[in-house]
């Protein structure tokens, strides 16, 4: 089992602060903020060395880096399940998406009414040379809009919209291919007609001509099958949330 170094980082850096006090303090006089901030402090030195993207529902949302003492894809996990638990709570409302500042740690929570989202930390602003709180708030828009997406993707007018549309595509495939069938064969029967039994230009056979043609024309015909039933799987896969990633 291989162990992140960076969870070590929390306790190093609070043993630290607790046996080495500044100059002209004991240790009994070493103040909470100064103490947290230390801890901060710490953590940023070693945080910028990996990065994760979000991701929900296939859709890569914004990226996060290292941060306290869980590596940047413990950190993207934890995002995409806030933003999945509060996209599914029918108690959680667009409008009621926050953002808490809390300064003892140095660092802007993301927050649905009650839920707690997610972190920016300062350090991690300053990393994109933007203010924590303007990096809070791109990111909470960006996490209202995919809930919005989520909700409207699995509402019940879009999946019998969906159903529609997805019923009237296989339907449109199979008139197609029927369609394109009858015509190869009438094709091949018009082509066996006019030439089959003859012979062209007094040395090339009729019967060897309508093969020739006949393979070709099934070859095309058989590309074009492929690629149309291709194209309408992945559309119609395209219209529901559970398969959205397949296609």
């Amino acid at each position: 089992m291989i162990v992140n170094p960076r969870i070590w980082l929390v306790p190093l850096a609070l043993v630290l602060a607790l046996v080495q006090p500044a100059a002209g303090q004991d240790e009994a006089s070493v103040p909470a903020d100064t103490l947290a901030a230390s801890v901060v402090d710490t953590l940023a030195v070693a945080a910028a060395d990996s990065t994760a993207m979000v991701v929900v529902e296939g859709v890569e949302l914004f990226e996060v880096v290292t941060g306290s003492a869980f590596s940047a894809e413990d950190r993207a996990a934890r995002y995409a399940e806030g933003i999945m638990e509060a996209a599914k709570s029918s108690r959680v409302r667009l409008d009621e998406l926050w953002l808490k500042r809390d300064d003892r740690i140095g660092a802007t929570l993301l927050m649905a009414d009650r839920l707690y989202i997610g972190i920016v930390f300062d350090f991690e602003a300053e990393m994109l040379g933007l203010g924590t709180e303007e990096l809070a708030q791109q990111r909470l828009d960006i996490i209202r809009e995919a809930i919005d997406h989520y909700r409207s993707d699995y509402s019940v007018r879009s999946l019998i919209k969906g159903g529609i549309i997805a019923a009237v595509t296989i339907i449109l495939l199979v008139v197609i291919l029927k369609l394109m069938a009858w015509l190869r064969n009438r094709f091949e029967s018009k082509l066996e007609e006019r030439v089959g039994g003859r012979k062209l230009f007094k040395v090339l056979e009729g019967e060897s001509l309508v093969r020739v043609v006949s393979t070709i024309t099934r070859l095309v015909h058989f590309v074009l099958v492929l690629w149309l039933s291709l194209v309408s799987i992945n559309f119609v896969l395209s219209l529901f949330p559970w398969t959205h990633g397949v296609a």
